[in-house]
């Protein structure tokens, strides 16, 4: 295994499983916290995987929830470009996280091992790389990059680090795909001919019409940053919360859901 800059010695087989129960937990966040969370609370050492989140918007906070159930990972930090994000995530972790707007302090900390992100598409390959250069473990929501080109970078970087990095595709990785994978490929259902797939939404959320808090503006959002690798534009609080609206930052239904099919 390659030398890991950060100096952790946390395998791929222990990464790929605690992360992976990251996003299987996501749905469940609203049960007893781990007792990894319970000890910590407690003073004790703390243990296992110490993470950081970039982006605690719907998903992110989802994955914020769900890692707190974890057994063996320590949520310590939280990121987030709209100040009433950062707050809420504060409030569900009880003050026991610290929070900042700016990505890259996460990132300088030594005392963490890994980061889970979840931001816009089009700042995928900027938090990835960056991540990787500090020494961080990445588990990095689906789709890995807004664009196809930035992929071979993306891939060249994860290579030559040595790192973990796990993209967010938790529907593959359930046990009814793995199942379907397994009849298909042991020919037990004979020659698939054609696969017909279809996914229903019926709300304006599903849609990707996010609400937009009422506090909006760029006094609580940091528009700058958020315009980042994208073409620049005023203010205009839609782009932000409803991102996936616009092909500037998002690869619309297809990066959202095409990617689970």
């Amino acid at each position: 295994m390659a030398q890991q800059k950060s100096g952790s010695n946390i395998s791929r087989r222990s990464f790929l499983e605690k992360t992976t129960m990251i996003a299987a937990s996501a749905a469940a966040a609203g049960a007893t916290r781990g007792q990894a969370q319970i000890n910590d609370a407690r003073g004790n050492p703390p243990t296992g995987i110490r993470v950081g989140f970039i982006g605690v918007g719907i998903r992110g906070v989802e994955l914020l929830q769900g890692s707190r159930e974890i057994a063996g990972i320590e949520t310590v930090a939280a990121c987030d470009l709209y100040q009433g994000r950062l707050v809420n995530a504060n409030e569900l972790t009880e003050g026991t996280i610290s929070t900042t707007g700016d990505y890259r302090t996460i990132l300088d900390r030594k005392d963490l091992d890994a980061v889970v992100v979840a931001v816009p598409d089009h700042q995928h390959k900027r938090v990835l790389l960056d991540a990787l250069d500090a020494g961080k473990h990445v588990y990095i929501e689906k789709p890995l990059t807004h664009k196809p080109a930035e992929g071979e970078e993306m891939l060249r970087a994860v290579k030559k680090s040595g790192l973990k990095v796990q993209v967010g595709s938790q529907y593959l990785s359930t046990s009814a795909v793995q199942e379907a994978r397994d009849l298909l490929r042991g020919g037990r259902i004979g020659k698939v001919a054609m696969v017909d797939a279809k996914m229903y939404r019926q709300n304006s959320q599903s849609a990707c019409y996010y609400p937009i808090p009422p506090d909006a503006s760029p006094k609580t959002v940091n528009w700058p940053e958020f315009l980042a690798g994208a073409p620049q534009h005023d203010w205009d609080p839609r782009r932000f919360f409803q991102w996936r609206l616009f092909w500037d930052y998002s690869g619309g239904l297809a990066t959202d859901l095409f990617v689970h099919l």
